[in-house]
């Protein structure tokens, strides 16, 4: 099965490097980390000199933070490979109360990172 990112068609778990724009967002998200179920995105916030961070819930359509009060972060891929695992054990969930319909306007698959052999996809220990 594939996914349709805006024009670009790509296998079920999108590739880590892959760039993701949504409907009502001017800048793009970057994919840290990804398995069938869930992606995690992330773009600069320059005035906090940090990123924001967004998750994809690609069975229920939506995205968000997760609902985690004080979060871990998403600032390194280590972070981000750590809410992967949690969300795939069922330790966290994309929030109820903060998530939003899924509306990706265009992707972009990142080849310079496949051509240097970035790992592609993270798989996550307990894959569902």
């Amino acid at each position: 099965m594939n996914r349709k990112l805006g024009d670009v068609y790509v296998p079920r778990a999108v590739p880590v490097g892959t760039k993701i724009w949504f409907g009502s967002e001017r800048h793009g998200y970057t994919v840290r980390a990804s398995n069938t179920a869930f992606a995690i995105l992330t773009k600069p916030f320059n005035a906090q000199r940090t990123v924001l961070y967004t998750i994809i819930d690609w069975e229920l359509g939506i995205r968000g933070p997760s609902n985690l009060i004080f979060n871990i972060g998403a600032e390194t891929d280590e972070q981000c490979l750590e809410l992967l695992d949690m969300l795939a054990s069922g330790e966290i969930e994309v929030s109820s109360r903060r998530c939003v319909k899924l509306d990706i306007s265009r992707g972009k698959i990142d080849l310079q990172s496949w051509r240097k052999g970035r790992p592609m996809i993270y798989e996550a220990k307990d894959a569902l």
